[in-house]
């Protein structure tokens, strides 16, 4: 069943709003451009929302269209669980376009998404996996007996 266009609206606009804070504490420790792509989208169009957001608050940040563009190829497409957290671990591990590369390259991605070819990754992928940036790192000794933790600069702790 299909939201209605005033959910659909409601939600893009609260989904906005969430980039806009997590672009915020990202953007002082990596710059605009890196915390932009982190997020999946452009500088100018947090620019953008960040413009539209201080004029008239969460309101303005709604779409004017909730039913413009084009729709995805790969919309549609039934990923596994396993395919997701394959996924979720290649990102944590590399950057978001270095770990659909090596996505699509595994035999986990689906076959009708391998077909179309897609350099970077669709929308409706990136709404199943989890994006946030990855904090720390969990490394192995060469010997294999001790465990590092490896802290990012500017990690923020959320408890």
């Amino acid at each position: 069943m299909r939201s209605s266009p005033s959910t659909k609206a409601a939600n893009i606009a609260m989904k906005r709003f969430k980039a806009l804070n997590t672009f915020n504490q990202l953007k002082p420790s990596l710059g605009a451009k890196k915390a932009a792509r982190l997020l999946g989208t452009s500088p100018v169009s947090l620019w953008r929302w960040q413009k539209a957001f201080a004029a008239g608050g969460i309101e303005a940040l709604r779409p004017r269209f909730t039913n413009a563009g084009r729709r995805s190829k790969a919309a549609g497409v039934p990923f596994s669980m396993h395919a997701i957290c394959e996924l979720e671990r290649l990102l944590a591990e590399s950057g978001c376009d270095e770990a659909w590369r090596r996505f699509t390259a595994s035999g986990h991605c689906p076959a009708a998404v391998v077909r179309l070819g897609l350099r970077t990754m669709p929308a409706p992928v990136e709404r199943l996996v989890n994006l946030r940036p990855v904090q720390a790192r969990c490394k192995v000794s060469a010997d294999g007996r001790r465990l590092y933790l490896q802290i990012r600069k500017g990690a923020t702790h959320d408890h």
